[in-house]
């Protein structure tokens, strides 16, 4: 079996120590901008399309359970609460792969997260043990 590993990374959290994040998976979203203005004359087709640039990749921590390894609620906070989130990175592998930064340049993503978090907690006892679940989107950002 593969071995399957996410970590996030900061100086200011957990003693500068790494935090192992149990989830079902990640997923990279690359975007790039085009310009493919239409023909209107119907004279050339398909139109040519032109890369004017790319945005930054996002990376969303899919399906993360809290409580489980390193990550609890108070230690979310503290991520979610940093002044200055720079410096903060992620690591991921899969498939006994590392996953690189969209320029394929390090495995040492650096990461801020993008726009909010939501959990859900459950106010009902569960005899399946039921514990809180959560997607923690990030967006990779200009190594400091």
């Amino acid at each position: 079996m593969a071995e399957t590993y996410v970590s996030l990374k900061h100086e200011d959290v957990n003693g500068g120590d790494a935090i192992q994040i149990m989830c079902t998976g990640v997923t990279v979203a690359l975007n790039k901008k085009n310009d493919k203005s239409p023909n209107t004359l119907y004279t050339q087709y398909p139109v040519d399309v032109q890369t004017i640039g790319r945005e930054n990749a996002k990376y969303t921590l899919d399906n993360v359970k809290l409580g489980v390894a390193d990550l609890d609620y108070s230690t979310l906070l503290e991520i979610f609460n940093l002044e200055n989130d720079e410096g903060m990175i992620l690591n991921v592998k899969y498939n006994n792969i590392w996953l690189t930064d969209s320029l394929s340049e390090t495995t040492d993503i650096p990461v801020t997260i993008d726009g909010g978090v939501n959990i859900k907690f459950s106010t009902k006892e569960s005899r399946d043990s039921y514990m809180s679940t959560l997607n923690i989107p990030l967006i990779e950002v200009k190594k400091s």
